[in-house]
């Protein structure tokens, strides 16, 4: 059925010929063990087993190896980056294109539709960005972006937003007193997880924005990392009017590392 061995890096390097046994060593640059290489025409896989690179035996020699999918174990950082290694440590994938190790930058949640809050005074969530519990690492840095616009029916039907970590409110805003059509609004909030835990902590920015009016808050904000940590946002109209819309077109989570 075959074997499973643990994959901690990948180096992507290329073969020039068909029949190599130990090329890369002979070439002087430094191999580790487990890793794979192709040969020439992509149709022969080796593996270094710490000697030699030894061949993969297909059924068809002349078949192409499909490989649609990689799973890695989680290791350690190489102390001395190699140039065109992929690896995995602490829950997070590194690229080294030249000579420093790099996280790669992954997007999540993106909306796909338009969300409305519309003609009800009922907390309405626009966007939720996905945390799971564990998901949070010392060190990662967040950004959410979100944008819409927003129509009222008068001057005094004012929409609340909100922006939430879990269960903790991070900070509000108010739609300003005035005739609002189709106008705009965004939310833009930077965070870094400076521990986790129960009792984890988030440095983060935020600023939230409708029309003119603009609340920027920044500092700290304990958050439980053990537990789902959602972000969310989400709009309250203070009447229910068929012209009072409140509509998201745009979000997405980063994790910048």
């Amino acid at each position: 059925m075959g074997v499973t061995k643990d994959v901690t890096r990948i180096i992507l390097r290329r073969g020039d010929d068909d029949d190599f046994t130990n090329e890369i060593a002979d070439t002087g640059i430094t191999q580790y063990e487990g890793e794979p290489k192709w040969n020439t025409d992509g149709k022969q896989l080796y593996v270094y087993d710490g000697t030699n690179n030894v061949r993969v035996p297909t059924e068809n020699a002349d078949s192409k190896v499909d490989l649609t999918k990689i799973e890695m174990q989680d290791s350690t950082l190489l102390e001395t980056p190699v140039t065109g290694t992929i690896e995995f440590d602490d829950d997070r994938l590194y690229v080294t294109n030249v000579g420093t190790q790099r996280s790669i930058d992954r997007t999540s949640d993106v909306a796909l539709s338009s969300v409305a809050c519309a003609n009800t005074t009922d907390e309405t969530t626009m966007w939720t960005g996905t945390i799971g519990a564990n998901d949070l690492k010392v060190g990662n840095v967040l950004k959410v972006t979100a944008h819409g616009q927003i129509s009222n029916n008068s001057s005094a039907d004012v929409l609340t937003l909100k922006f939430y970590i879990g269960a903790t409110e991070i900070a509000t805003i108010d739609s300003p007193g005035k005739n609002l059509d189709a106008d705009c609004w965004a939310v833009e909030f930077h965070s870094t997880v400076r521990s986790v835990g129960e009792s984890g902590v988030l440095g983060r920015w935020l600023k939230m924005e409708i029309e003119d009016d603009a609340n920027v808050t920044c500092g700290t904000t304990s958050v439980d990392t053990t537990g789902a940590s959602n972000i969310t946002i989400t709009a309250q109209w203070n009447n229910a009017k068929e012209d009072n819309t409140f509509g998201l077109g745009l979000g997405w989570l980063e994790f910048k590392n």
